[in-house]
């Protein structure tokens, strides 16, 4: 599966990607053209399948059908911290921080002693199988750089 953690401000999560005896990398942190952050854990093509419908507006007249019902997402957004399954409903999560994945629980327990985000990630690699690869780690931003307007020079 995967590992992803996330606070109000930032997300971190593993590359690694599992399919029966093999494994490869793919990015699990995405970057919204809206600066919200995508984490996405569990079956990749209906995670992505989520991103797509997400990154073009969330509309309920265009919801995604899900081959599997075995994936987990979360959002960090303007307005806070969410998660997301099959049914599509954001669900606030209070407390600030989560995480998602096969080893969401080694990486929360790592976040409780203190540990940054990367290094909860990090941890999680060392615990659990389904965890491996390049941790990417990004920070919300609610006008990402490439979005921005640039400014003249005198």
């Amino acid at each position: 599966m995967t590992t992803v953690i996330a606070t109000e401000k930032a997300m971190a999560g593993d590359s690694r990607v599992t399919d029966d005896s093999t494994f490869f990398e793919s990015k699990k942190v995405h970057r919204c053209k809206n600066g919200d952050l995508v984490g996405i854990a569990g079956s990749m093509t209906d995670a992505l399948k989520f991103l797509e419908w997400y990154e073009s507006g969330a509309n309920k007249d265009s919801e995604p059908s899900f081959d599997d019902t075995n994936f987990n997402v979360m959002v960090v957004r303007k307005d806070g911290l969410f998660v997301f399954d099959d049914c599509l409903v954001p669900i606030r999560v209070d407390s600030g921080m989560f995480a998602i994945g096969s080893g969401r629980m080694a990486a929360m327990a790592a976040f409780h002693c203190g540990k940054s985000i990367r290094e909860c990630v990090e941890i999680a690699c060392k615990i659990d199988v389904f965890t491996g690869g390049t941790i990417v780690e990004m920070e919300y931003d609610p006008k990402p750089t490439a979005y921005r307007k640039k400014s003249k020079k005198s």
